[in-house]
């Protein structure tokens, strides 16, 4: 449903949802559709059992999507991601 000031609400059908995708999780694959970049490292940091520090001014509210249909390598998730948000990742003595 849309609606705005003024004007009468107009009704259009759901999206259809990527049933697979969405459950890509159970099966070990690593999915994130449009999700902060900060919620994401979030989830590495748990999945992963690593820390990652980001450095000030990381665009940690810019959205990212990744998706493999399995689990990727650390190093290669985090390639593709600071591909995808604009940003590196420095190995650390302590995670990233």
């Amino acid at each position: 449903v849309t609606a705005a000031a003024g004007r009468a609400a107009t009704v259009s059908a759901p999206a259809a949802a990527d049933v697979a995708r969405a459950a890509a999780w159970q099966q070990g694959a690593l999915a994130f559709d449009g999700r902060p970049l900060g919620e994401v490292l979030a989830e590495i940091e748990r999945r992963y059992a690593v820390a990652l520090a980001p450095a000030a001014g990381t665009p940690l509210d810019a959205r990212v999507s990744v998706f493999y249909t399995a689990r990727p390598a650390l190093p290669t998730l985090l390639g593709d991601l600071g591909a995808a948000a604009g940003v590196r990742f420095v190995p650390g003595a302590d995670g990233y």
